[in-house]
């Protein structure tokens, strides 16, 4: 009995794991390493430090996110307020490509792209002011507040 019970002892500890080794192991996916490209740290950088998220009521750029299409290209992603005046989407744009190109610039990337996409909505209802709420005159209004602006 005691030998069936070494037996057993010795496959469990010493053979099995060998062979599990030999069985192959199958990864989970998204697990695989990945060795990002100068592509993918320049989308990464613009999009921490060049983000853009207000949706405020009477704000003109809602968003402003950076992507990169995998080959040479950022595209930046503009929300622009469907209410607001077309003078801010040109102000908005302007804006993009002086970041875009210092951030080229300062790489020394002279190969670096940039598409800028557009989508008009607007803002949720719920943001919207009460009746009796000071509106301001135009989106700069609100940075020029205390403590109020944005980035």
């Amino acid at each position: 009995m005691s030998r069936k019970i070494v037996l057993l002892l010795l496959y469990v500890a010493i053979l099995y794991p060998i062979g599990a080794s030999f069985a192959g192991e199958t990864k989970n996916p998204g697990l695989e390493s990945y060795l990002p490209a100068k592509i993918d740290w320049a989308a990464l950088n613009l999009q921490t430090y060049n983000y853009k998220s207000d949706w405020r009521p009477g704000a003109w750029v809602l968003e402003r996110s950076w992507l990169s299409n995998g080959i040479d290209t950022i595209i930046c992603h503009i929300v622009y307020n469907a209410n607001a005046p077309a003078k801010g989407l040109d102000q908005a744009k302007k804006n993009a490509k002086e970041l875009f190109e210092l951030y080229k610039k300062n790489n020394k990337w002279p190969w670096l792209k940039l598409k800028i996409e557009i989508k008009y909505t607007k803002p949720p209802i719920y943001l919207s002011y009460p009746p009796d709420f000071p509106k301001p005159k135009s989106s700069t209004d609100w940075e020029a507040g205390a403590g109020l602006g944005g980035r």
